[in-house]
């Protein structure tokens, strides 16, 4: 809460007859008896705190806060059993911080809960009066807490749209009551200015007459007393040619002028005193101009002030459609809040089958790295194949030839055989020859055994 708007419900405060001061600064405050007298005038049967607060606290601060903890309970109760109302989300006033360091956010808050009382007891109508007979800013703050308040406010066996009909009506009627004596104090400021001025204006017609009249008898004398020192001139003269027989009509002519220059001179006396006096309201209805002048600003500035609020009351119509499309926005709420709790659902959902894919995910990215293991391990083996496919290859060239020559050493050995073969046969037939007594069975012994010798050294190879 600004500061300024703590100073206008101080100030409303004087307004109350309970209590000793019309001024007061937050540190009177913060022991909470001046507050208790408030509120015991402004009901007398429900708000009997001052036997139950402690007096004399002086500095400490703990039976200061003891003492506005029960000031403020027994507000909410006023408002919860009396007036029937609800502060619904209204910042609550910290007690501590009032206590212990005076805080004007704080004591604002508690003052405006004591003008919530003010406003809706039985003698509202008189406490309304009081505010509207405050200075115009204090009264501007006083209302702006006034509508502030009433925001916050719920009737117990209200509906909201009863409410807030309500609450348009009240504002109404404070706007309405501002507006008319903003207007009729406008009118009699701007009639007083009105009048001041004519009579400024009247009073500098009389002042530059008198001003002229002034500088007509100064000539008039300056003149007379010229003439009377060239008349005492003349009568010198003309006695002391003609002798004493004059003396006594020369004597009568100077006592008449005298005379007449004794009544200029208090004729002009008079006139100075009536220029200064002249002066003097022409000082003061200056002044009084200058005020009202300044005043006739501020009525300006209020008047602005007014056709900006008119100009938002023609706005009235807009506003109002857009407050309908809002409660109907704030009727589709229970639709919305199902809504939101089938999509939480579906969130839910989506979350659970989300944890359900990352571990997927996780577990393809396992099997992503093993398979480009099995890949590397895969090229490697190919490698590996293709290098034992050259040497199979290789071997199969070598196993070719080696089959070529094992074929030519079987087809050798074969023939061997034969040759074998046929050389038994014929040892055979040497041996029978011997046994006939044929003289050649040595020499094909000899040969027999040589060629024996040679395919035992052909097969060993």
């Amino acid at each position: 809460m600004p500061s300024d708007i703590c100073d206008s419900l101080l100030v409303w405060l004087g307004t109350f007859d309970a209590v000793d001061n019309t001024t007061f600064s937050p540190e009177d405050l913060t022991d909470g008896l001046v507050l208790s007298s408030v509120l015991n005038q402004i009901s007398p049967c429900w708000f009997e705190l001052r036997e139950g607060l402690k007096e004399n606290v002086s500095d400490n601060w703990r039976l200061k806060v003891s003492n506005l903890r029960k000031i403020k309970n027994a507000i909410l109760d006023y408002y919860q059993e009396v007036l029937e109302l609800d502060l619904v989300d209204f910042p609550m006033p910290d007690c501590n911080f009032i206590g212990e360091k005076a805080d004007e956010e704080h004591l604002g808050r508690l003052l405006q809960l004591v003008l919530g009382c003010a406003v809706h007891c039985d003698e509202k109508e008189d406490h309304i009066k009081k505010i509207m007979g405050l200075e115009e800013h204090v009264q501007t703050g006083v209302m702006q807490c006034i509508q502030e308040l009433m925001e916050y406010e719920m009737p117990r066996n209200m509906g909201s749209r009863d409410y807030e009909k309500k609450l348009e009506l009240s504002n109404n009627e404070l706007e309405s009551a501002h507006k008319e004596e903003f207007y009729e104090s406008y009118a009699i400021c701007f009639e007083e200015v009105e009048e001041y001025k004519q009579r400024i204006h009247d009073l500098e017609i009389q002042v530059q007459l008198l001003q002229e009249s002034n500088d007509s008898l100064h000539t008039e004398n300056e003149r007379l007393v010229q003439r009377s020192k060239t008349d005492e001139h003349s009568i010198n003269h003309i006695m002391s040619n003609q002798g004493s027989q004059d003396q006594g009509n020369v004597s009568q002519l100077i006592e008449d002028f005298h005379a007449e220059r004794f009544q200029l001179e208090a004729a002009r006396d008079d006139y100075k005193m009536k220029c200064e006096s002249y002066e003097g309201e022409i000082q003061e209805l200056t002044e009084k101009c200058v005020e009202l002048q300044e005043l006739a600003a501020a009525s300006k500035r209020l008047k602005d002030e007014v056709d900006e609020l008119n100009y938002k009351l023609t706005n009235t119509a807009t506003l109002e459609h857009q407050l309908e499309t809002y409660k109907k926005k704030i009727e589709d709420i229970p639709d919305l809040r199902n809504q939101i709790k089938s999509l939480e659902a579906q969130i839910d959902s989506y979350v659970m089958e989300k944890g359900a894919l990352e571990d997927e995910n996780k577990r393809h990215t396992l099997y992503k790295n093993q398979l480009e293991k099995y890949k590397v391990d895969i090229r490697r083996l190919q490698e590996e194949l293709l290098s034992e496919t050259k040497r199979a290859d290789k071997f199969s060239i070598e196993s070719e030839k080696y089959k070529s020559k094992c074929e030519t050493t079987e087809n050798d050995n074969f023939n061997l055989l034969q040759e074998r073969a046929s050389l038994k046969e014929a040892l055979e037939n040497v041996q029978y020859s011997n046994s006939n007594g044929t003289p050649l069975g040595g020499a094909i012994i000899d040969h027999t055994r040589s060629r024996g010798r040679l395919l035992i050294i052909t097969m060993n190879r």
